[in-house]
């Protein structure tokens, strides 16, 4: 299943979450670029290659937009079984599944995109091509930012002071398994509160 089309070799991948740190971001600078777009993020990059999201509110209140994106629309969602949408098993919260079909969740979709992402670099290497060597996550903030939780202006539940406090920490456990890999992960942003990825500037890379 090829998900991406790129005459020039596939080896840089960008994961956009919905963190802070994005608000004004010139969205255009991703264009042409592979990218998982994960949940409201597929408002922002109409050519996104795929979109994940994995909560079955966010499929109920955005199913519309969703449908109508190009992309391939992933969930890790058991509850979902939309013949337009695939459905990965998850597996656990720790960790890198390699298993087809099956991600890790590290209780944040965020989390699940970066597994979602290792198994196109398994696919596309099985099949001899170039393998992706940098995954480069964008609004990974797990915090706010003035009160803000999102760059957009969030959904129809407000988040729990302590939600992030419940994701931070899951990012350690799938770092080491991506390092073996030889995938680097680059975190653009600068004040994030996960610590297992270098930080880089977005437009430094």
């Amino acid at each position: 299943m090829e998900l991406f089309h790129h005459e020039s070799p596939l080896t840089t991948i960008y994961l956009v979450g919905g963190g802070p740190s994005l608000q004004g971001f010139n969205w255009s600078k991703l264009a042409g670029k592979p990218t998982i777009a994960i949940n409201r993020a597929y408002e922002q990059v109409p050519d996104a290659g795929i979109v994940y999201f994995a909560d079955l509110r966010f499929w109920n209140w955005h199913k519309a937009g969703l449908l109508a994106h190009p992309g391939t629309i992933i969930t890790g969602c058991k509850h979902i079984t939309h013949q337009d949408v695939l459905t990965f098993r998850i597996t656990g919260k720790k960790g890198l599944d390699m298993n087809p079909w099956a991600l890790r969740s590290g209780n944040s979709s965020g989390y699940a995109a970066i597994n979602l992402a290792a198994h196109i670099f398994a696919l596309r290497g099985s099949k001899g091509t170039s393998l992706i060597k940098r995954i480069v996550l964008m609004g990974y903030d797990m915090q706010t930012d003035n009160g803000r939780h999102h760059w957009h202006d969030g959904y129809q539940v407000k988040n729990k002071p302590d939600i992030y406090d419940k994701m931070v920490d899951y990012f350690a456990t799938i770092a080491g398994p991506l390092q073996d890999r030889d995938i680097e992960v680059i975190n653009t942003s600068m004040d994030s509160r996960i610590d297992a990825f270098e930080k880089r500037e977005f437009d430094d890379l």
